[in-house]
């Protein structure tokens, strides 16, 4: 089902085509328009009563394409390290790790997607590390190896909620 919250969603498609062009400017316009998209589709879905398994399951790999793409991007002109990257992206590493293990033990049917804290603060300092990299400031090591125990902790509440939900 199109809703205004999900075509807010998909929004963030070509946002990512646009952070392409090499322009500081340009490149802020699109994380600015990436975020105004992910926090005004959940709140327009939830006031309006339109959420659906399909915007629960689009909002994630929108944010998720969009990160990828802008940190692929940093990567190969430059502005970034692959290993910073490696690191930003260790949430999403967890969670194919996640998938993997549901998959081994059958247990997709058990999980509810849904967003969790730590994904949502995962999601939150993407965008931040990808603003501050794109105005030129250089991060120490330390910022991006944040990212490895906040995708420890999505995994692991996301097992959480998989076995409670196992238990019933």
């Amino acid at each position: 089902m199109f809703t205004l919250s999900n075509t807010l969603t998909l929004l963030r498609l070509p946002a990512a085509f646009i952070f392409i062009v090499d322009s500081v400017p340009v490149r802020l316009v699109a994380i600015i328009l990436a975020v105004i998209s992910d926090v005004l589709d959940g709140y327009i879905a939830r006031k309006h009563g339109t959420v659906s398994q399909l915007g629960a399951v689009l909002d994630p790999i929108m944010d998720k394409f969009f990160v990828f793409f802008s940190l692929g991007i940093l990567v190969a002109t430059g502005y970034m390290p692959i290993w910073a990257m490696a690191c930003m992206l260790s949430r999403d590493i967890c969670l194919i790790a996640f998938g993997i293990y549901l998959s081994v033990t059958r247990g997709w049917d058990k999980l509810e997607f849904r967003s969790i804290v730590w994904g949502k603060v995962t999601t939150a300092a993407q965008f931040l590390i990808l603003t501050l990299v794109v105005i030129g400031l250089v991060l120490p090591w330390y910022v991006y190896a944040l990212f490895i125990p906040l995708g420890i902790m999505t995994v692991v509440s996301l097992y959480k909620g998989f076995k409670d939900a196992s238990q019933h």
